[in-house]
């Protein structure tokens, strides 16, 4: 970093420290409970959807009902009482509860007091997959993670996210407003805040997670009561003032940064918008709620890329971000006028082709291809649980771009924007690179797929990504995609891999060859590098070298390579990158029975004999891909999605 640049951000981190020691002294020693009213009642913004196949939804509340809850690899864990925790890769911790904090333990007690008596409290501070607990009486800054091996800091803030209530609501309306559903609603909301006093415990800690917790809350309450649930009166002040202190912390905690803010700054747009826009109007949700369209307004356009894809270089925080700048655009035009005026053609153009970029990513089996990072992250979850699978997405911007597929996705977001439609397209874009170059020098990897078929490629369609650096040939029946390009986030690579140049093919819903996901963050940084390395992409490699330094961070990927693409048409890609110290080429062709992929590099010796693969049995042991594949996050080798 440039030495102009280091006084000022030292100055800055020295102030952030110096207020929070002073806000750390305040909340303990006064409640964090905000004690105002708020005056008149919540807006409302959606209809109950057709919901179709009801069987599912009711399967899955019957087992939100017992608390049960698969998440993150978990496997479906009962979170009330004494629960059962497996550990992770043979890390186990066992941890007493702690107390709420003294200053507010008065205001906790007295909203105790309102729960219904059979119910059991759920366990919202606990990593129920390595049995760590966070403690309930922590500051929120002091909350510490990725300290121990195999304590995931994920596992609460995903059951705290509080996704599994939109499915209490379809689940209410489909049973005719059976009581039982509403009365777990108000339960957990209340449950959560009696042990989760605002800026105090583990989930506080990352505003993204509070944002997203707040869009369910609000919407799940709107859904209930579209189906004609009744609240009562006492629960209904309690939620409203829980909305506000979410609101206010999120305004008080952005995760701004001038050159590295993303889909979590994002995240904390939204969750203001929800917020502000469901609360009565007055000076401060009327401030907020100016605040929040125009940023999110601004980092549709700054987080995603003219060719639409999102600029972290992952196909799955691309649908993750998608999915919040797609909601949240929804709701503001749903505000009226005045709000939505701020959104330009071009934001309308750059949402539109992100959901073409989904649609080119997703392979014949309907699972996108996984470039980058994926953490299963999602915004609004109505019961889909398919990791990988985006049709419940694409079905969402159907509401907004009027391609409704029939989801209930469609509707919601249809109802959210006030039905309102957007005659919205991706701009025409030249997909071809033109070059005469031609690498010679060593040939390092020959690889010929011998295809089952002559017609794979009949009708075949090429999507060319150069801001995200994907690069695509697919047909009804052919996945096959390059990845060169950025390493995203404006050079930090928070979210790649030394994935440069690699390739993925997909025939007939068949793998192939396939990225293996990511598996885990920070309770295991080995495993996390492991599904980063090189070794685990079918990439360029040279000896045992690394074309991006993975020593930066858990989030920083050095950009040594400067991945180039060179040519790209109907017949061949070509494309260089750097990380070894010297240029290395790949060349992919297809033509009619094979696909070709070739690396070549100019430092001598003699050429690598040509390896053939006539099946997806063989790819794997053919080309050294040995890394377990990943359906989502926490999950390695198996498929335990529910």
């Amino acid at each position: 970093m440039p030495v102009r640049e280091v006084f000022p951000r030292v100055w800055a981190m020295g102030r952030r420290k110096a207020v929070a020691m002073g806000n750390r002294r305040r909340d303990i020693r006064a409640p964090t409970y905000c004690d105002e009213t708020i005056a008149g009642d919540l807006h409302r913004f959606v209809a109950v959807p057709d919901i179709g196949d009801c069987e599912p939804v009711l399967e899955l509340a019957a087992r939100i009902l017992e608390h049960r809850f698969n998440l993150l690899g978990s496997g479906w864990t009962r979170l009330s009482g004494s629960v059962k925790c497996e550990g992770l890769e043979g890390n186990l911790y066992s941890a007493a509860d702690t107390s709420i904090n003294a200053a507010n333990r008065p205001e906790s007690e007295r909203i105790r007091a309102l729960i219904d008596k059979t119910y059991e409290p759920i366990n919202w501070h606990l990593d129920f997959k390595s049995g760590y607990r966070w403690g309930r009486d922590v500051w929120y800054q002091d909350v510490p993670y990725g300290h121990l091996p195999g304590v995931d800091i994920k596992v609460p803030w995903e059951l705290a996210r509080m996704q599994h209530l939109p499915t209490l609501a379809f689940a209410f309306a489909l049973a005719d407003g059976l009581e039982k559903y509403a009365g777990e609603f108000r339960n957990q909301v209340l449950d959560f805040i009696v042990h989760n006093p605002p800026r105090f415990g583990v989930n506080w800690r990352c505003t993204m997670d509070v944002g997203i917790r707040i869009a369910n809350w609000l919407v799940a309450r709107d859904l209930f009561v579209a189906a004609g649930a009744t609240f009562d009166d006492e629960f209904e002040a309690i939620f409203a003032r829980s909305v506000l202190e979410h609101a206010r912390h999120i305004r008080g905690n952005l995760e701004w940064d001038p050159d590295f803010r993303a889909n979590h700054y994002l995240a904390n747009i939204v969750g203001l918008l929800y917020g502000a826009a469901y609360l009565p109007l007055n000076d401060e949700t009327d401030a907020w709620l100016t605040f929040a369209v125009q940023e999110l307004h601004a980092e549709v356009l700054r987080q995603f890329g003219p060719d639409g894809a999102g600029f972290e270089a992952s196909t799955a925080y691309h649908g993750l971000s998608a999915e919040m700048a797609l909601y949240g655009t929804a709701l503001a035009l749903g505000l009226g006028e005045e709000r939505s005026a701020t959104f330009s053609e071009t934001c309308f153009s750059r949402l539109a082709a992100a959901a073409q970029f989904l649609r080119d990513v997703t392979k014949p089996n309907g699972r996108i291809a996984q470039v980058g990072d994926s953490d299963s992250g999602r915004f609004l979850k109505f019961f889909n649980e398919k990791c990988l699978n985006h049709e419940h997405l694409l079905a969402a911007f159907g509401g907004l771009f009027g391609d409704a597929n029939g989801l209930p996705e469609t509707a919601i977001v249809a109802s959210l924007a006030g039905n309102r439609k957007i005659a919205a397209r991706p701009e025409e874009r030249d997909l071809r690179l033109s070059s005469g170059f031609v690498p010679t020098g060593r040939v390092l990897l020959d690889v010929e797929f011998v295809l089952p078929e002559a017609g794979l490629s009949k009708d075949l369609r090429l999507a060319a990504y150069p801001d995200f650096g994907l690069y695509i040939w697919r047909s009804e029946r052919l996945f096959l995609s390059v990845r060169c390009g950025p390493i995203g986030l404006n050079g930090r690579g928070a979210h790649a891999h030394n994935d440069q140049l690699a390739v993925e093919l997909n025939i007939d819903g068949e793998d192939w060859v396939a990225d293996p996901g990511s598996y885990l963050y920070t309770p295991l940084p080995e495993r996390r590098d492991e599904y980063r390395s090189v070794k685990a992409h079918f990439a360029p490699r040279l000896g045992d070298k690394e074309p991006g330094n993975l020593k930066l961070g858990l989030f920083w990927l050095g950009d040594e390579a400067k991945a180039e693409a060179l040519r790209f048409d109907s017949d061949r890609f070509v494309g260089c990158h750097h990380g070894f110290g010297i240029p290395v080429y790949r060349e992919v062709s297809q033509s009619a029975g094979k696909i070709r992929v070739r690396d070549i590099i100019d430092d001598g010796g003699a050429d690598a004999q040509k390896i053939v693969v006539r099946s997806a049995n063989e790819a794997s042991a053919a080309l050294g891909l040995h890394v377990p594949f990943s359906t989502g996050y926490g999950l390695r080798g198996t498929d335990k999605t529910p």
